[in-house]
């Protein structure tokens, strides 16, 4: 009974030192972590970051301000050409659109026939 008490005080005492351990390595890293946050920080001060970077540049060059809709001063400018041409012609029977032949069929259907039609003209005297 006593052998066993004493492998587990021994077990408690490996335990003990195995947590000390643990705890060691956890406050070294907190302490790193700080140190380099300061120095972050004092670096900051001394160099602050650069103003008007480029995407403030952009912003502040962006004269719409998300208030348009992509597109809709281009669809303005359409509009104003449309209405002189629509009220000027009323009368006027709208046209029927031509239909307009397919281009003929090419009789190469590949490249490497391209190609060899190319060399048999050049062949021929």
């Amino acid at each position: 009974m006593e052998e066993k008490l004493d492998k587990l005080i021994s077990l408690m005492e490996t335990q003990n030192k195995a947590w000390e351990k643990c705890l060691e390595l956890l406050f070294s890293l907190a302490e790193t972590m700080t140190a380099d946050k300061k120095q972050r920080q004092i670096l900051l001060e001394r160099h602050p970051p650069p103003r008007n970077t480029p995407t403030e540049v952009a912003a502040v060059a962006n004269s719409y301000h998300d208030q348009y809709r992509y597109g809709a001063d281009l669809e303005e400018d359409e509009q104003q050409y449309r209405q002189p041409i629509q009220s000027s012609s009323p009368t006027m029977a709208p046209q029927e659109p031509q239909q307009q032949e397919p281009p003929p069929p090419s009789p190469y259907t590949s490249r490497a026939e391209m190609m060899e039609q190319a060399e048999k003209r050049d062949t021929a005297p």
